[in-house]
């Protein structure tokens, strides 16, 4: 798990656009489930914390042999999305990656199923067919002291496998999100952390499948 330090500038200049943001953007209620209304407040911090997140992988990028376009500040209205939140190329070869951010407490990285979908060519895409990442990385994020924890990544091959077999990696709505008394408002594939495999699984009803690690590629 690696831990990255946010740029303050960076920071404030998230903080500026995520408040505009709100104000022009007619938010669902909350995520894929539209029992509940989110607060101004709530979407607000929903949305600095994953701003965030895309920074500190930013920031990571930027100590290694990777390339990759800037952190995307354009505003998108309700059901538009754009092509992934990073383009990173590395000698030639060009890789789609998408940002999963939580809360420092998640143990888990947690995909809405009803956020993707699956191809005959055995692809998955996020939200609509622009979207089909090479990696999700998930990204725990402490909004008050401005860090990250890059804590680890599925990719494409490892989403396809979770859509293929959903009596191991698809928890339903109403149970609890693995190695926590929080039940799930929507049907999510669930991945647990490395870090936490044991701790989560000891509490689980049944195996959640890790991870990969996410390696650090930094230039020592």
């Amino acid at each position: 798990m690696i831990k990255i330090e946010l740029n303050k500038d960076m920071c404030d200049e998230i903080d500026k656009f995520v408040a505009t943001m709100v104000k022009e953007v007619d938010f669902r209620p909350n995520f894929f489930d539209n029992s509940e209304e989110r607060s101004p407040g709530e979407i607000q911090e929903n949305a600095i914390e994953g701003k965030y997140a895309e920074l500190g992988f930013y920031q990571y990028i930027q100590g290694t042999k990777y390339e990759s376009n800037k952190i995307n500040l354009d505003i998108y209205q309700r059901g538009k999305w754009d092509a992934g939140d990073f383009k990173i190329t590395y000698r030639g070869t060009t890789y789609q990656v998408e940002i999963k951010s939580s809360s420092m407490k998640s143990r888990c990285l947690l995909l809405p199923c009803e956020s993707m979908r699956l191809t005959s060519d055995n692809k998955v895409y996020f939200y609509d067919k622009n979207n089909c990442p090479d990696w999700v990385i998930g990204v725990r994020v402490d909004t008050k002291h401005r860090v990250v924890e890059l804590a680890g990544k599925v990719t494409n091959k490892d989403l396809c496998h979770a859509i293929k077999n959903p009596e191991t990696y698809c928890w339903r709505a109403g149970q609890k999100i693995p190695g926590t008394s929080i039940s799930l408002k929507v049907d999510n594939y669930v991945w647990v952390f490395p870090n936490f495999k044991e701790r989560v699984n000891k509490n689980s009803d049944r195996i959640v499948i890790q991870t990969q690690e996410f390696i650090d590629k930094r230039r020592n």
